[in-house]
């Protein structure tokens, strides 16, 4: 029979293995565009047949750790209310493994090319489009204005109507 102390001691050392067999993928998340580190993410990692491996939330640095099973490909889901939640595929992983991944605020406009319904009234006859730029003529200025002037700075996520009822983007 083994001394309590070295049974102790092979069961410590056990653990120990066991833990630094595991390989994990840790990062931050992070704004596409400004970089904020972002909190409240769901980070999901899947193996090849999409079954969920480990998930958590990001913490108030936009941190992750999530444990591997295996060596395997996997994807990782991000879901978080206001963002475009992406899926990021076949991400090999034999070693731990630092990844930081970038989301971009989701849009909440019409991006559409025929004049949408405005969605406070239900009607179309008083929507009109937004442009944008340096506008040299403007041939739709006065009581039959054509067009609302967005201004100069355009980004990924703009209005491109204008319901002039309601004075409200779309």
């Amino acid at each position: 029979m083994f001394p309590k102390s070295y049974a102790i001691l092979m069961l410590i050392l056990m653990i120990g293995l066991n833990r630094s067999s595991a390989q994990s993928i840790y990062g931050t998340v992070t704004e596409l565009r400004c970089k904020d580190k972002i909190s409240g993410v769901l980070v999901q990692l899947r193996d090849s047949r999409s079954n969920v491996i480990d998930s958590m939330t990001t913490n108030t640095n936009g941190q992750f750790n999530l444990k591997l099973k295996s060596r395997d490909k996997y994807s990782i889901l991000l879901t978080c209310e206001g963002y475009d939640g992406p899926l990021f595929t076949n991400i090999s992983i034999a070693t731990d493994t630092s990844i930081n991944l970038r989301i971009k605020k989701a849009c909440s406009y019409i991006n559409s090319s025929a004049a949408p319904v405005c969605p406070i009234c239900h009607m179309s006859d008083q929507v009109i489009p937004i442009e944008y730029g340096l506008i040299k003529s403007r041939p739709g200025d006065g009581a039959g204005k054509k067009y609302m002037l967005g201004g100069c700075l355009v980004s990924d996520c703009d209005p491109h109507w204008y319901c002039k009822r309601d004075k409200r983007a779309l």
